[in-house]
């Protein structure tokens, strides 16, 4: 049976990791506010970039180009969008997992593979796990922006014109709502048209100087939004993680402290009586 001493000291360590766990979830959910107002912010660009590149396609001959080349042999690439930190549940496992799923349903002819972690925990994971595959010849990115965005996009670009690379597929975490993170996979290039979509003759674009000229940049731009669209819903489902996880690490914690406190009672009053016992037993004695 634990003495009152070291019941006392683990009442005292569990109630400051419960005020550890309280704090951590009140900073997740003020990231989770910011996360997703970004994400609703990218969405009317995506769709929008989306549009423009299914108009200029529509009404011109180019789908020849890198981006939107199909059925190639040529390796794939696969990004995987992680969290810098753990403490989020099973976020950053979710993902690893759907990696090798990937991997493993991957026809015969894309067995070679390239790979590519955006986050800490990406990035560790594929030097344990896949070093040989790792591109080497960009670097981890850290805190990945906009900006970041945009190299990324030129790499796979310089790839795909090289021909390192046929494929591009981004695995992240679908933020739908607080409660629903589901891991999923996208690909990206080639990129998927909407060939069901009907435009009639007002709805061709004016394009300036030639699509020829302009759709290389546009379908650029279109996996650069979706590359950093990508992230901010990866980000915002990893900050719900947390703060779930931590919702429900403070919960334990109050339950445990609670437990605690009924044994820290029991034999505290289980003392006292042996104490009387003893005392009664004493008196007795000695008249």
């Amino acid at each position: 049976m634990s003495t009152l001493k070291q019941l006392r000291s683990r009442i005292k360590s569990v109630t400051n990791t419960r005020k550890i766990t309280s704090a951590m979830k009140m900073v997740a959910a003020a990231k989770f506010r910011k996360s997703l107002e970004r994400v609703h912010n990218i969405k009317p660009y995506t769709l929008s970039a989306q549009l423009a590149v299914g108009k200029t396609l529509h009404f011109s001959d180019l789908s020849q180009l890198p981006l939107l080349a199909t059925g190639s042999n040529a390796p794939t690439l696969y990004i995987l969008y992680a969290g810098d930190r753990g403490l989020c549940g099973g976020f950053n496992t979710s993902i690893f997992k759907k990696f090798n799923e990937r991997v493993k349903l991957a026809p015969a002819s894309h067995n070679q593979f390239l790979c590519f972690g955006i986050g800490k925990r990406a990035v560790s994971f594929l030097q344990k796990n896949a070093a040989e595959n790792v591109v080497s010849d960009l670097q981890p990115f850290e805190n990945f922006n906009f900006d970041d965005a945009r190299i990324l996009t030129s790499y796979i670009a310089k790839l795909l014109n090289r021909g390192s690379i046929g494929r591009v597929e981004i695995i992240y975490t679908d933020f739908k709502n607080a409660l629903t993170l589901v891991p999923t996979h996208h690909t990206v290039v080639p990129m998927a048209i909407d060939a069901d979509q009907q435009y009639t003759p007002a709805d061709c674009p004016l394009i300036e100087p030639h699509a020829e000229r302009l759709l290389p940049q546009l379908l650029e731009f279109a996996l650069h939004i979706s590359l950093y669209a990508a992230v901010l819903e990866s980000d915002a489902s990893e900050q719900a993680a947390r703060m779930s996880a931590m919702d429900d690490a403070t919960r334990n914690a109050e339950e445990m402290v609670d437990g605690l406190k009924i044994n820290y009672n029991r034999t505290r009053q289980s003392m006292i009586t042996r104490e009387l016992i003893e005392i009664i037993a004493g008196a007795n004695a000695s008249g």
